[in-house]
């Protein structure tokens, strides 16, 4: 199984997204999988034109940037995996540019879809413009409610792109999960779903329910968690 690992965080490897991501990137080559990961804060991808222009006469896009090398590497992963530290309850602007620019991989003929219009992928495609899709995202809030929208927009694009969905792993209050020792039985626990969630992906393609709300146990209280993140302000 290849995994692509898209990190939106511009903290890059010094965010939560990346210190969350980690036990479960070790776990996925563990079982197997090859991993190839990259900051999105490091790739030149300019903004979608909306020109039209890779549905029309040229057929790929005008713009010269790193989306020439990556695209083709979003189409060929088995999974995505969109890594995103939630920003006002989505995700990155310069993330949701790529994700603007995986356009060219859909047709321009919209077609009614279980009941719904949608850009089916190009001909000759395999039915699908990308593979599997898998959530992973942080925030600083300590509810997981927060992360609705994300994973909202996130359900819509594995429908709109025939995609599988293969799993939400989301972590509130990841602050708390960057500053702990491993040791903390709180914190081993996410850890342990983290890689269990990692295993499942690789041999199952799917990441359980179970897992996911492992991933995202409280790992302290609200109160707690409210005391020690208002002190650093």
């Amino acid at each position: 199984m290849d995994l692509l690992i898209l990190n939106g965080s511009p903290n890059r490897d010094q965010g939560n997204t990346h210190k969350f991501l980690q036990p479960f990137v070790a776990e996925a080559e563990k079982a197997g999988a090859v991993v190839e990961s990259h900051f999105v804060a490091d790739l030149d991808v300019q903004p979608c034109r909306g020109c039209y222009a890779c549905w029309k006469a040229r057929g790929d896009c005008v713009i010269e940037d790193d989306m020439r090398w990556l695209l083709p590497k979003i189409a060929a992963a088995d999974v995505l995996v969109l890594g995103v530290p939630l920003y006002v309850f989505h995700m990155p602007a310069p993330m949701k540019a790529v994700i603007d620019r995986i356009i060219p991989l859909s047709s321009p003929q919209i077609e009614v879809v279980d009941g719904a219009c949608r850009h089916l992928p190009r001909e000759g495609g395999d039915g699908a413009m990308v593979g599997s899709i898998l959530l992973v995202s942080v925030c600083g809030f300590w509810e997981v409610e927060h992360f609705d929208v994300l994973a909202a927009w996130t359900e819509t694009l594995c429908r709109a792109s025939n995609a599988r969905c293969a799993g939400k792993l989301l972590r509130p209050h990841a602050y708390a999960f960057a500053a702990m020792p491993g040791i903390v039985p709180a914190k081993s626990k996410v850890v342990h779903a983290l890689r269990q969630a990692a295993r499942e992906l690789v041999n199952d393609g799917q990441v359980s329910p179970e897992a996911e709300a492992a991933v995202a146990m409280p790992l302290m209280s609200q109160a707690a968690y409210l005391k020690a993140a208002n002190k650093s302000w």
